[in-house]
């Protein structure tokens, strides 16, 4: 009987140690960003200022589709996203995408952003599962 108990307990061991390595964010993709369109304009007329910028989003090979929420800058505040991503086959050559969100922010009279002050620290991506995830970036991915 104790052969047995110990016998046991070594399988669930072996068990829980396999588990330990399982992904519970399966599900969920697997992003990368890259810098879109940037400009910085003066409208001459108003003397108003319009900084537009584009975030372009891929989705790794294998990785399944979902939806990017909302980006975490490093000030604190939040740009809103909103990114559909197809899923990604693994047979894929290299990451799919881009799949692109535009922005455009306008600043008063004598006001423009200073440059590195829009800068991603990380973003909530939700899977078609449900399962969501922040994926942080170190460093963090400068838009502007």
């Amino acid at each position: 009987m104790r052969r047995f108990s110990l016998f046991s307990l070594g399988i669930v061991a072996l068990v829980l140690t396999a588990c330990s390595g399982i992904n519970l964010s399966s599900g969920v993709p697997e992003v990368s960003l890259a810098l879109g369109d940037v400009s910085l304009a003066t409208d001459t007329t108003t003397g108003e200022s319009t900084l537009s910028f584009s975030v372009d989003a891929y989705n790794v090979q294998g990785a399944p589709g979902g939806v990017i929420r909302v980006f975490n800058l490093v000030n604190g505040n939040k740009l809103p996203a909103g990114i559909e991503l197809d899923p990604c086959p693994v047979s894929a050559v290299k990451a799919c995408g881009p799949f692109t969100k535009n922005y455009t922010f306008t600043y008063p009279v004598g006001s423009t952003p200073t440059v590195g002050s829009y800068k991603i620290a990380s973003l909530v991506v939700v899977g078609t599962n449900g399962l969501s995830r922040t994926i942080t970036y170190t460093p963090p991915q400068p838009i502007y």
